[in-house]
């Protein structure tokens, strides 16, 4: 990894296919992991909470509102996170709908792994010096 940090990314989608696609376009990368998955808002809140991420990638459909509404509240309380939404490529209006809340970057949902990994990077580097100070790992029972 060369002294460069791992970016820990959360990915938050309500379908297990989808987010295992998301796991699968990044795995090569030696300094991304995906460090938690979230099914939906309540799940992903709960991760941000216990565990430090650098990006959040966020399937907005097909729980459209839910996922603006986590969007828009990771920036508001979690300014150190950077957003990147995916959406369907026909769908300009909940792409503009993700940007006015707050994501980095809106991509188009079967995108190829090089966008997705720059993204991320992109996105990583930006959220450097935002950061809140991280509540302790718990353990798991």
């Amino acid at each position: 990894m060369g002294g460069h940090a791992l970016i820990r990314v959360l990915v938050v989608a309500e379908s297990a296919r989808d987010r295992g696609a998301v796991r699968r376009l990044v795995w090569p990368e030696q300094d991304i992991t995906v460090a938690g998955e979230a099914a939906n808002s309540v799940e992903a809140l709960e991760q941000v909470n216990l565990h430090p991420f650098n990006i959040a990638v966020v399937k907005l459909a097909p729980a459209e509102r839910e996922a603006l509404d986590l969007v828009k509240k990771l920036r508001l309380d979690f300014p150190e996170i950077g957003v990147v939404a995916l959406e369907e490529p026909d769908r300009p209006d909940t792409v503009a709908a993700a940007l006015r809340s707050g994501a980095f970057r809106c991509l188009a949902s079967g995108l190829t792994g090089g966008q997705l990994v720059s993204t991320i990077r992109d996105g990583a580097r930006d959220s450097v010096g935002r950061h809140r100070p991280l509540a302790p790992e718990k353990a798991v029972a």
